[in-house]
């Protein structure tokens, strides 16, 4: 009651009046704690007394951060809270604090440094390789970049392996409950060592495996059941045998699941090629090849699990219905993770007339009906590139395609070009993708751009339900990620009821 007591009344001995008291209002009884996290820019212009003000931010995304060693800052989105000095709960909450450990996002700084020294930073060779478009500089232009670079272009080992993954540690400079931003500076040198450090002797910070019970249970039933991707977090062992047990106990006659970027155990090559100082292999080495045969065993076959390689596969229900499936776990590279093709590359479409004889072999429809639930039939050279109408019935592709649910935090579409012209020219009954956890949800997009929006988890284009699907005008767009941008699994699943042709 101290604080809020009224004391004026009262009288010294003297009988000489006390000095007027005056209440304190809420904003002076000492400043609570802001606990900004991260998420959509929220600041309060709080009043303080005497007249001055205070920025009170409750939610930010992105700050200015400087890179000490080159002399530069870019604003760049903050991604998570890595470590605290003191306090662990403000890295599970992502509480953004002083002096608190994040990682941002390398694009700004890596287009920097690609612009002024004229050298790729943190890309794999496989990468380096697959880039053929260079860009034409002068002479001038060449040898002051050499110059610059022979100066002091080079970058310490980890700063490059930070790059690598996409992500970089900083340090949280200013007090973002107090100024409304959050600014720091990148992590070099032996402080970033120490960091590093302290951050690999938490377990907490480090990628956990899916808990047993993370996925809704018991899922819907339906006849088929897809997966379209992500089936681990880190693509452990663990993880995947905890998710081959949650497609076991599912009902359905054929399930059909393809692996998405964050299935890195799955994508040999691209595990192989991992340095051993990658956070991603912190937990060990795993076997790849023991990994793929958990859905490839005896075991899952007869679970009706089928695993789907890039290309188009066709099975026959025990109904009678045949389903022609065009499968592909490839997405636009980011954040140097798995399944990943260049942005702006093209592998899903035929090449245009004349271009070169040596890559117009294209995926064929005349892929044959097996028994019931039973096997697949994939292609072989040319095995991603999509069959035109009317050859595909579903496809299950792990990334969107441009325009279409692929909408991040930011606002910005991240789905591919290659993928939308595809899908236009296939024209599936359904496309089914994940990958973009922001953009849940279902979409139906006709030729004449017509766009009807379901936000249900239930999704009825089935002859019965009064506006069916026209096969050959429409597609049925499903963003099927259960998980938010915070990996949390708040989204249920779709379900839905579509018309297939009988087989022949």
């Amino acid at each position: 009651m101290g604080i809020s007591r009224d004391s004026r009344h009262k009288r010294s001995a003297t009988g000489a009046k006390r000095a007027t008291y005056r209440k304190k209002r809420a904003f002076e009884k000492g400043r609570q704690p802001a606990n900004t996290r991260i998420g959509a820019k929220r600041i309060h212009l709080v009043r303080t007394r005497g007249g001055n003000r205070k920025f009170r931010a409750l939610r930010l995304e992105s700050g200015n951060f400087s890179w000490g060693s080159e002399g530069i800052s870019r604003k760049t989105r903050v991604i998570v809270v890595a470590y605290h000095p003191s306090n662990n709960e403000l890295v599970r909450t992502n509480t953004l604090t002083k002096s608190a450990v994040v990682q941002i996002d390398a694009a700004p700084f890596r287009q920097w440094y690609e612009a002024h020294y004229g050298q790729p930073v943190g890309r794999r060779r496989q990468q380096k390789t697959a880039e053929t478009t260079t860009e034409k500089k002068s002479n001038s232009v060449v040898k002051k970049q050499a110059a610059r670079f022979a100066d002091h272009g080079k970058v310490e080992p980890a700063i490059e392996k930070q790059f690598e993954s996409g992500r970089l540690y900083a340090v949280i400079a200013s007090r973002p409950g107090q100024s409304g931003r959050v600014d720091g500076y990148i992590l070099e040198g032996d402080e970033l060592a120490f960091y590093q450090r302290a951050i690999r002797k938490h377990p907490q910070h480090t990628p956990h495996p899916l808990p047993p019970r993370t996925l809704p249970t018991p899922l819907p039933k339906a006849h088929i059941l897809i997966h379209s991707g992500d089936l681990t977090t880190i693509g452990s062992y663990k993880e995947h045998t905890t998710t081959l047990a949650t497609l076991k106990s599912h009902p359905a006659e054929l399930k059909l699941v393809i692996a998405g970027n964050h299935d890195i155990t799955l994508d040999e090559e691209y595990y192989a090629a991992l340095p051993p100082s990658s956070f991603k292999t912190w937990s060990g080495r795993e076997d790849p090849a023991a990994i793929k045969q958990l859905y490839c065993s005896d075991d899952a076959q007869a679970a009706g699990i089928r695993y789907l390689d890039e290309g188009m596969h066709c099975f026959t229900l025990s109904t009678g219905a045949q389903l022609r499936v065009f499968a592909s776990p490839y997405t636009p590279a980011f954040c140097g993770w798995a399944f990943a093709y260049p942005r702006g590359s093209d592998r899903f479409n035929p090449l245009p007339e004349g271009a070169s004889a040596s890559a117009s072999a294209s995926a064929s429809a005349s892929a044959s009906a097996s028994g019931p639930a039973g096997g697949d039939v994939g292609a072989a050279a040319g095995a991603s590139v999509v069959p035109d109408f009317p050859s595909v019935d579903i496809m299950i592709t792990h990334g969107p395609p441009a325009g279409v649910l692929d909408t991040v935090v930011n606002g910005g579409s991240v789905g591919c070009e290659a993928l939308f012209a595809a899908v236009k020219r296939a024209k599936p009954r359904v496309h089914v993708f994940g990958h973009i956890h922001e953009g849940y949800g279902t979409k139906v997009v006709c030729d004449e751009d017509r766009v009807r929006e379901e936000r249900g988890a239930y999704v009825d284009v089935s002859a019965d339900s009064g506006r069916p699907l026209r096969f050959g005008e429409e597609t049925l767009f499903v963003n099927a990620s259960m998980l938010d941008e915070r990996y949390r699994a708040v989204n249920a699943p779709w379900v839905v009821d579509l018309d297939l042709p009988v087989a022949s």
